[in-house]
């Protein structure tokens, strides 16, 4: 009677017998996979070194990586798989998963990760690197139906319609057009600019660098020739153009623009005015606020403020200014303007309130409403002016050092009280005008008494023009402070 003879086995799929399994010699069968297995000794009978090895593994086929080559490859997207043929004939296909996680022989050996060099023609070199492919020329990943192409080494470009051009380069997206080298672009037709425009990082939609080293995010917005190491977010925004060169720039928002060295532009477009930064080292923050190129170090901030001038005299510059509010403006160096339509045209001087004016000498100071640094025609009286108040009365033609102002319109401006020149020549001198005039006193009605000043209106410490009889006459040329 025929005898069946049966070795130790498992059917479950992936079973590997343990090296207690087996004795030497002795066979075990996976009968789901398919797969034989015997233990061996690489040891000694006193000191053994013992494994387990499947019969018919690649190794011992004579195959390795050395005598191994690729013939062809197809790649799979619905996978993402890289599938290589490999020569000579019936040696296993070894696979590549685009996350490049493993490369096999057919199968991952105990999880172990094995990763060939590869390069644009996807034919392997002899070397073996683990955990990373290194690319010797370029890889392109088209999407269905389009086009991807590199055409400098090093680079990658994946998608539809993707130019690459740029050593080291990534595009990522479509409609790409990649010049220059180290670029990382993704995202919908952004651009480099023909030439060395290098190490660039692009996302969004219709940027452009023609520079080195940007950074854009977002769309429409452009680094213009010249201007290194910009940074823009938003879009439409844009560094440099027109002529100037703005290294180390930043514009952000929507419609902003840093057009010199070291400038910061971020905001809106207000009423046809772009927020623009064109001194160095300045900034230009919110709605239609500017800088202008002879306002080194400028700030202006709010909703469109300016610091300098377009077309300034010769010399001039507003280096320092900082304007702050709406539509308030300063000309000239170190100025501060803020508060509402303030303008400041002293050098270290300030205007702040509403329509407030510190005119055009060191040092004068305009706080409140439409109150203005006394002048001659268009030139500040003298430096060190201050005004304070509501609509004073500027174009006296007197030297006012310190003035109220209590008019009540444009048409209707008063100074109550005003500090002007003293006649003296020293300290010491006693003699001559004090250069203190109380206008709005002079011009006060006169009383007999606190009682009557009371009645007049007149409050509690206030100074009124007193009613008294000398050498027979009325006289109302004396001063008394009301106190009953």
């Amino acid at each position: 009677m025929a005898q069946t003879i049966k070795l130790k086995r498992s059917g479950t799929s992936g079973n590997v017998p343990s090296v207690s399994d087996l004795a030497l010699g002795e066979v075990a069968i996976n009968t789901y996979d398919g797969k034989m297995y015997i233990k061996k000794n690489t040891g000694t009978s006193e000191v053994p070194v013992e494994s387990i090895v499947r019969i018919g593994d690649h190794a011992d086929q004579g195959y390795s990586t050395s005598n191994i080559y690729v013939n062809s490859a197809s790649f799979d997207t619905a996978t993402g798989v890289v599938a290589l043929d490999r020569e000579p004939a019936g040696a296993p296909d070894v696979t590549v998963d685009l996350d490049g996680r493993y490369l096999q022989y057919g199968e991952t050996f105990n999880g172990a990760s094995y990763l060939k060099t590869i390069n644009q023609s996807l034919t392997t070199a002899s070397n073996v690197t683990h955990n990373y492919v290194t690319l010797s020329s370029g890889l392109s990943v088209n999407a269905v139906g389009a086009y991807a192409t590199n055409t400098s080494s090093g680079s990658i470009s994946a998608g539809n319609t993707v130019t690459n051009g740029g050593y080291c380069s990534l595009g990522i997206g479509m409609n790409h057009n990649i010049a220059g080298n180290f670029n990382l672009i993704s995202g919908y037709q952004n651009t480099t600019n023909v030439g060395t425009v290098d190490s660039n990082i692009i996302g969004g939609s219709f940027n452009h660098s023609e520079s080195n080293n940007g950074f854009i995010a977002g769309r429409n917005n452009t680094i213009n020739s010249g201007s290194v190491e910009g940074t823009i977010v938003g879009s439409y925004n844009s560094i440099g153009g027109g002529g100037t060169v703005s290294h180390h720039a930043f514009s952000g928002g929507y419609q902003s623009r840093a057009r010199a060295s070291v400038s910061f532009a971020f905001g809106a477009v207000s009423n046809s005015i772009y927020t623009t930064a064109d001194g160095v080292n300045s900034f230009a923050i919110q709605g239609g606020t500017r800088v202008h190129s002879n306002a080194v170090n400028g700030f202006a901030c709010g909703m469109e403020t300016r610091v300098g001038n377009d077309t300034p005299s010769e010399g001039e510059t507003a280096s320092q200014g900082f304007a702050q509010g709406f539509q308030s403006r300063v000309w000239r160096d170190n100025g501060f303007a803020g508060g509402n339509n303030s303008n400041c045209f002293s050098d270290s001087g300030l205007a702040f309130g509403n329509g407030s004016t510190a005119s055009d000498k060191f040092s004068n100071i305009a706080l409140g409403y439409g109150v203005t640094t006394s002048i001659s025609s268009t030139t500040a009286e003298d430096v060190g002016q201050v005004v304070v108040g509501v609509y004073n009365k500027y174009d006296s033609g007197e030297n006012e050092y310190f003035s109220v102002g209590t008019g009540v319109a444009e048409a209707n401006r008063y100074t109550s009280f005003s500090i002007q020149d003293r006649t003296s020549t020293s300290v010491a001198d006693t003699s001559g005008f004090c250069g203190i005039v109380m206008k709005a006193l002079a011009e006060s009605a006169a009383y007999g008494s606190d009682a009557t000043a009371a009645a007049g209106g007149v409050p509690i410490g206030g100074l009124y023009r007193y009613t008294a009889v000398s050498q027979g006459a009325a006289t109302a040329n004396r001063i008394r402070i009301r106190v009953t």
